[in-house]
């Protein structure tokens, strides 16, 4: 179904490897998709990815004023090939 989609691409601060560390409950997020054949690019630290990983966490926050995380920007990459075959359709 749906040849026209060849594949899916997300951003966002949520998708940054860090989570694992500081933000645990969230990390599936990332490791989901990189698990079933997804890749991920790094876009870096953003103004975007501060302000949004901030805001409703004081344990971010608090490790980011202590120097201890820097929120960065992340893509994740899935091609159509990859979800098919996660999906059991190839």
């Amino acid at each position: 179904m749906n040849p026209h989609i060849r594949g899916f691409i997300a951003t966002g601060w949520f998708y940054d490897p860090q989570l694992a560390r500081v933000s645990p409950h969230m990390a599936f997020l990332r490791s989901g998709s990189l698990a079933h054949g997804a890749v991920s690019a790094c876009m870096g630290p953003t103004e975007g990815a501060l302000k949004n990983a901030l805001v409703r966490s004081p344990k971010r926050q608090r490790l980011y004023d202590e120097g201890k995380y820097v929120p960065s920007g992340h893509a994740v990459i899935w091609t159509r090939e990859a979800m098919l075959q996660w999906a059991g359709l190839a």
